[in-house]
């Protein structure tokens, strides 16, 4: 689904939303509703786009199974960037044929210009949380990529271009430590804010405000920036590559 472009929504693309840190059924999904957005934040230097990349368009791919949050994590990466950011998104989601347990993906493009073509091609970034994800996404990584994985949950082994970095993060047990095994997608969101720096925390916490139910943003917010500072934490040690990270729970 396109944000503020004029390209036609591509799937459907319902925001599904319902407990803390997932979905649910219902509601339209807002990613690039109109309206005034603030100016767009700095960007830091956590990561830079794959070489022969354009600049001011990234590719994000979110995979994993359903019932992880796959959807909503795209979402609130989308709303970040087009409602909180003044930037333009487009998300595509695609289930498999189970509601949970089958595999689940989000195409997230976010971009300084007007998007003519919402999927994503080669991926700049990819969010993987399981590892049919890691098998199937992999591969189609750009040279210079990004891989952010939940590493009790994958295993990074081979399919990665030897320039391309991984970085890892036990977001499931981070969950569990808040109380909610549910918020591991806010947990890899906030992750993903935190290694990349690609939109400000701020864009990020008010889009996840506005994404989970009432009454569970503070859980969803302590999880948000205990992601995030586990990102901001390994970019700013120079963390290894997957090839060097040691597997946590392995």
């Amino acid at each position: 689904m396109a944000s503020r472009v004029g390209s036609p929504p591509a799937l459907p693309a319902a925001d599904h939303r319902g407990r803390a840190g997932e979905p649910s059924q219902g509601s339209p999904d807002r990613v690039g509703e109109g309206g005034l957005c603030p100016p767009e934040p700095e960007r830091g230097r956590g990561w830079e786009p794959s070489q022969g990349s354009h600049h001011n368009r990234t590719e994000i791919r979110v995979g994993g199974l359903g019932g992880q949050g796959i959807i909503l994590c795209g979402s609130i990466i989308g709303k970040a960037a087009a409602i909180y950011s003044g930037r333009h998104a487009a998300l595509i989601q695609a289930f498999g044929p189970e509601a949970r347990g089958s595999a689940c993906s989000a195409q997230v493009i976010v971009a300084d210009e007007a998007i003519g073509y919402p999927y994503v091609r080669r991926p700049d970034i990819l969010v993987l949380l399981s590892q049919d994800a890691f098998v199937q996404f992999a591969p189609q990584l750009k040279p210079d990529g990004l891989v952010l994985y939940e590493n009790e949950l994958v295993q990074v082994e081979g399919k990665l271009p030897a320039t391309a970095r991984a970085l890892g993060i036990p977001a499931t047990r981070f969950a569990e430590e808040l109380g909610r095994r549910l918020v591991l997608n806010i947990v890899m969101t906030g992750f993903f804010a935190g290694a990349t720096n690609l939109l400000s925390i701020d864009a990020v916490e008010k889009a996840v405000v506005d994404s989970v139910p009432k009454g569970t943003e503070s859980l969803n917010l302590k999880a948000l920036m205990k992601g995030y500072q586990y990102g901001r934490d390994l970019v700013a040690a120079g963390a290894p590559t997957s090839a060097d990270q040691p597997q946590a729970g392995r």
